[in-house]
């Protein structure tokens, strides 16, 4: 083979190298990057839905010792209200806490969809009813396990960079 060939053969890989090399780089930083921030992103998504949860499975407990002592009608927590005015900002807190959650969380997912029916359920049951622990604390355990599950999808995705 002629030098001539041999310089040329050499120069287009040269010159493909330096053109295929900066683009293959960019796509992986690329990639890269978008892994990182989504997994740094859903972290964080993570612990703001276990800190939710576990606030709001404590402030249910709380309102339901209000309940346990009051006396006469709870009606639907109004009556709680009515007897202590400083309660209003705890249950404003649980209502806000409760929209917090639900806004975090995608409807369209079936577990999603199952931690908000378990969240309803907890304060359907702390609104009506009788002051009493065994149902509410089968609740929270119910609120507890079905944010659990999605979490768990969640820290499952983010090992996995998606």
């Amino acid at each position: 083979m002629s030098p001539v060939w041999v310089s040329f053969v050499a120069a287009c890989t040269a010159l493909v190298a330096a053109i295929c090399a900066p683009a293959v780089t960019l796509a992986a930083a690329r990639y890269q990057f978008r892994s990182n921030v989504l997994s740094a992103s859903r972290r964080q998504w993570i612990e703001a839905v276990q800190e939710l949860t576990a606030e709001l499975i404590a402030l249910a407990l709380a309102a339901n010792a209000v309940k346990r002592r009051l006396e006469g009608n709870w009606d639907r927590g109004r009556a709680a209200l009515a007897a202590d005015p400083a309660l209003l900002a705890k249950y404003e807190r649980i209502v806000q806490v409760r929209w917090n959650i639900r806004l975090l969380l995608n409807p369209g997912e079936a577990d999603h969809a199952g931690v908000v029916a378990a969240i309803d359920a907890l304060l359907a049951h702390l609104q009506d009813g009788a002051a009493d622990e065994r149902p509410l604390a089968a609740l929270a355990n119910g609120v507890a396990d079905a944010a659990q599950v999605v979490i768990r999808d969640a820290w499952r995705r983010a090992k996995l960079g998606k």
